[in-house]
């Protein structure tokens, strides 16, 4: 049947009423953060990735400032007369993200062992100097201004200073910043962080103090994927006193969900331990050593390891780098 001049009309009012709607809806969408909502999820997910090619898949902390329900954030709390516990770790308390406060005990431990323009002044104790260290919210713009707000949990992530235009956030200048903890872009809720993450947070970190005799070495092993976290070379860190940033599943589901510095390892009744400090006290708490899985309490996906080292070490002992 030929098209009448009327049904032409008619298209085209349909078509322009469509046209007209979907121009609302996407005003509507950017008016609320939606369509960026939307493109930054998507943008998170890609950024599940593996760290390097054949590598293994990335995992993240979604805890925060204090234990999940139904939790046992205890363990064992005292150890046998025969575990071994590096001294002198300072125990930080969560500070906008257990990453960056396990990986901060971490560099406010070498920042004890003669590379002390780390941190100003002592860091032993949290005081306000570490905590900018970790996650800096003193001063806006900060790290809380840009990237903690607005505060979002799991599963409406909304957007901050991470996503475009490139250039309105602040210079980063703590671990937290290197690290992306909280950042939509990389689909990191507030307190949130990436294991693939923590290594360069920390060798960006150290860097960033410019400190010209300063070399920091951070590697990733994993219990499921090479290179692999063993018993033995886990012992051999804290033996050659190094504490290591573990990412651990504490609620057996089979997931991962929180950062902690691990600072030392015992065998109770044959039974492997590692000593961590967990970010939501001071104590020094003991889970038994073993892969996550799904009934496994405080499972361990992955370790990361730093090695402080002068630049004259560097360059002129480089097996000293890697002994496992």
């Amino acid at each position: 049947m030929k098209e009448t001049t009327s049904d032409r009309s008619g298209r085209v009012d349909s078509a322009l009423l469509g046209l007209a709607l979907l121009v609302g809806v996407l005003a509507l969408l950017v008016a609320t953060g939606g369509l960026l909502g939307s493109r930054t999820q998507a943008q998170g997910l890609l950024d599940r990735r593996t760290p390097s090619p054949g590598g293994p898949p990335d995992a993240q902390s979604t805890t925060g400032p204090t234990p999940p329900p139904g939790v046992d954030a205890q363990g064992v709390t005292i150890a046998s007369a025969t575990a071994l516990v590096i001294p002198g770790v300072p125990a930080y308390i969560w500070h906008h993200g257990c990453g960056p406060t396990a990986a901060g005990m971490v560099i406010g431990y070498w920042d004890g062992q003669g590379f002390d323009a780390l941190v100003a002044g002592d860091a032993h104790t949290q005081t306000i100097a570490v905590n900018e260290m970790i996650a800096s919210d003193i001063v806006t713009p900060s790290h809380y201004s840009d990237y903690s707000l607005p505060i979002d949990s799991y599963p409406n992530l909304l957007s901050d200073r991470s996503e475009s235009p490139v250039g309105d956030e602040h210079p980063d200048n703590c671990v937290a910043d290197y690290m992306h903890t909280s950042q939509s872009y990389h689909y990191n809720y507030y307190g949130w962080s990436w294991f693939s993450h923590v290594g360069p947070a920390m060798e960006n970190y150290v860097a960033s103090v410019g400190h010209p005799d300063y070399y920091a070495d951070a590697s990733n092993l994993y219990m499921f994927y090479s290179p692999q976290l063993t018993w033995d070379n886990f012992r051999a860190e804290i033996d050659a006193g190094r504490p290591v940033v573990l990412l651990v599943d504490t609620d057996a589901d089979g997931n991962t969900d929180h950062f902690v510095t691990a600072i030392g390892y015992d065998l109770i009744s044959g039974t492997p331990y590692y000593g961590c400090l967990n970010t939501w006290d001071a104590d020094i708490h003991w889970f038994e050593f073993a892969p996550m899985a799904p009934g496994q309490y405080w499972g361990v996906y992955g370790a990361v390891t730093l090695r402080m080292l002068s630049l004259d070490e560097h360059l002129f002992c480089p097996l000293v780098l890697r002994d496992f």
